[in-house]
């Protein structure tokens, strides 16, 4: 059967949904979790599904829900994530959670009644951007946050988490009875950007992801010793940037050699002065691989490069983990019911491996999952220049249609 997906109705709710975003020299969108330009576009969010004759529902952890509650439990559920990171893109999440939208409407207009209950929800602070906590809603949602640890954390105005929430009309304690919803849901269905080059480089369409890599993350420090810039000869210096640059140079070169992602996106040196030597420097490290023993070993052996670096330069470094991600694998049902639909229209795709994370890593080992992913330009993301074609959009939210209506029969 044919759902009238509307392409044009679809790219002007992400164009609209870009809009409400903070000021920023850099561009693009940016709208961290908890934000006023954030609860601006929930209640936008909320009109949307109301004028779709969804009803709505806001947990404790201020995930939107919009439910189609024709049928019976458990439901469908399809979605993603609102939130960006600062000057980030417009379809990062976003057309997850209006693609799911767009999929109800044309199911609606197609006439599909559902056996079973259709819901989309837009997850709480995917990105992790103010108070750290990525994968906040799923996470809670599913019963898989440290909710004493969550509770204290705080962003930037010095704000906590559990104050936030409370600012929002519900108690902290509300949150330990989320997790009783996860019975309700009978498989999750989540479509994504790419956020990488491979469907573009490939010509395809379309990726139906296989499994989610694992990730491991933390912070490496070097201590030295402060000194003078001017009057302590280089000989015998204690820099422990000179340290912290070498390190990640050894982390690049091993990560190559290994097959391994690794990353260091932030990079400190105190005191901070110009004219000072760095008596500490430290650096984030984020490091992803499909499987785990391989990342296992790259990180035993640049811990023992860590070690050399540190002698060499008459350092001290620790290494302060973050987490301990493992490797998700999504529902191979799932996978073939989204790879049958390509096949029977024609439609090129690929089977692939998502580097990076998403709210179906916190809902797989719970309920059948499933992601597609529709291809980048130029493979960018997290960027002002992040773009996806309407076309593109339109084949994953009729994909997604497809793939609701034969799970709700």
């Amino acid at each position: 059967m044919e759902y009238p997906v509307d392409a044009a109705r679809l790219e002007g709710d992400l164009r609209t949904l870009a809009g409400f975003s903070a000021p920023s020299t850099l561009g693009g969108v940016t709208r961290r979790a908890w934000s006023e330009e954030f609860f601006a576009a929930q209640a936008w969010l909320i009109e949307r599904f109301e004028e779709a004759g969804l009803a709505v529902h806001v947990d404790a952890v201020n995930n939107i829900w919009g439910r189609w509650e024709e049928g019976s439990l458990p439901a469908v559920v399809a979605g993603s994530h609102i939130d960006s990171v600062p000057s980030g893109g417009a379809y990062d999440g976003c057309l997850g959670v209006l693609g799911a939208l767009e999929a109800i409407r044309a199911l609606r207009a197609a006439g599909h009644r559902p056996s079973r209950q259709l819901w989309v929800v837009a997850w709480m602070e995917e990105e992790g951007s103010n108070f750290g906590t990525a994968l906040l809603g799923s996470r809670a949602f599913v019963g898989d946050l440290d909710l004493d640890d969550a509770a204290a954390r705080r962003d930037l105005t010095g704000r906590t988490l559990a104050e936030a929430v409370a600012a929002r009309g519900h108690d902290w304690s509300e949150l330990a009875d989320l997790p009783s919803g996860v019975d309700d849901i009978g498989s999750y269905l989540e479509l994504h950007i790419e956020q990488g080059p491979i469907l573009e480089a490939a010509g395809l369409p379309v990726g139906v992801v296989t499994d989610i890599v694992c990730f491991r993350a933390g912070t490496v420090t070097f201590t030295g010793v402060s000194n003078h810039a001017g009057t302590t000869p280089m000989e015998g210096r204690r820099d422990a940037a000179v340290g912290a640059a070498r390190a990640i140079v050894a982390a690049r070169d091993l990560a190559v050699r290994h097959g391994i992602r690794a990353t260091t996106g932030r990079l400190s040196a105190t005191p901070g002065g110009s004219n000072v030597i760095p008596g500490a420097a430290a650096f984030s490290l984020d490091t992803r691989h499909r499987d785990k023993p391989p990342l296992d070993a790259y990180l035993a052996e640049l811990k023992d490069q860590f070690r050399i670096i540190a002698d060499d330069e008459g350092l001290t470094w620790d290494y302060s983990e973050s987490y301990d991600i493992d490797p998700v694998p999504l529902d191979p049902d799932l996978q073939k019911l989204f790879g049958s639909f390509c096949e029977a229209s024609s439609i090129p795709y690929q089977p692939m491996v998502s580097g990076a994370g998403h709210d179906a890593m916190a809902l797989a080992p719970r309920v059948p999952a499933g992601m597609l992913f529709v291809p980048s330009r130029a493979g960018v993301s997290h960027a002002p220049s992040e773009y996806t074609s309407p076309e593109h959009c339109a084949l994953g939210a009729d994909l997604l249609a497809r793939a609701m209506a034969r799970l709700s029969e």
